[in-house]
């Protein structure tokens, strides 16, 4: 999907009219998306980076094959993500600091010596 850019202007003092035209877009757009399902694929130009490549609607499990107990292994896993959205989170505060630290030596790497760096 390539984003486009679009330029209104309005002649006058009231805005009020584009606003709720605009306003009236997105919440279709938003209505419309909420019963779809994201589909990413990695950003060729930026390392760690994923694009939604295309939006689906979403099956009903019954429909997809899959060998005894994989689905509920599935389910399971993404449950098990769901939940873990502050571990994820602190892991990519780690990360992110680690990577800035790289032009320091290797001692002030580590995370015990980020405070006393005040990083």
């Amino acid at each position: 999907m390539q984003a486009e850019d679009i330029e209104l202007r309005v002649l006058g003092s009231d805005r009020k009219f584009l606003e709720s035209i605009v306003l009236g877009a997105m919440k279709t757009y938003y209505v419309k998306m909420a019963t779809k399902v994201a589909v990413y694929v990695p950003n060729s130009g930026w390392p760690n980076v994923w694009t939604i490549s295309a939006y689906r609607t979403p099956r009903s499990l019954d429909s997809v094959l899959l060998d005894e107990g994989i689905a509920e292994r599935i389910i399971g896993d993404v449950q098990k993500f769901s939940v873990s959205e502050s571990w994820y989170n602190q892991l990519a505060f780690l990360i992110e600091e680690d990577t800035c630290c790289m032009d320091l030596p290797e001692p002030a790497r580590h995370p015990s010596c980020w405070l006393w760096l005040d990083i």
